[in-house]
């Protein structure tokens, strides 16, 4: 196109450009997938329930291995993970995601989200663990929520 941009086939690569350039994640993209689950993590930390569920979808197709889960799902896992002995917890986001875009008509997209988180739990019981890592497999709707949601301990 630079060499020829009026060529005989020059509108034919404008279209196949300009369809690639759709199936990348733009930087603003990106941005704001990263932006949700720091909000998602930052209230996680915080203990704050209306800030957790303001990044979530009204159902998620999947929540922790739950299929058709709510908020109240949601909550119910903030509340689970702060057991009695700990003090303190805060989540680490490791900026390694993998975002991956697609189309889901009518020019709107979802992405496919994969990234390594680090808990760090300040805990009463000494000989309990204080550091795990996991990482994070979810799909940020069309709407921009969280709508699956999964987490596996890394090794």
């Amino acid at each position: 196109l630079e060499q020829h941009p009026d060529g005989k086939y020059a509108d034919q690569a404008k279209n196949e450009l300009d369809g690639f350039k759709l199936k990348q994640v733009q930087p603003e993209e990106a941005q704001m997938v990263k932006g949700l689950f720091k909000r998602f993590f930052q209230s996680v930390n915080s203990r704050n329930e209306d800030g957790m569920l303001a990044t979530v979808a009204e159902t998620l197709s999947s929540f922790l291995g739950k299929s058709g889960a709510g908020k109240p799902d949601v909550v119910q896992f903030l509340q689970k993970i702060y057991k009695s002995d700990i003090t303190n917890m805060n989540w680490h986001i490791l900026d390694d995601y993998s975002i991956d875009k697609t189309d889901v008509g009518n020019g709107e997209y979802e992405y496919t989200v994969k990234f390594t988180a680090e808990q760090n739990i300040d805990r009463t019981d000494a000989s309990q663990p204080k550091y795990n890592k996991y990482v994070i497999s979810a799909v940020v709707s069309t709407e921009g929520k969280i709508s699956q949601f999964n987490m596996t301990k890394a090794e």
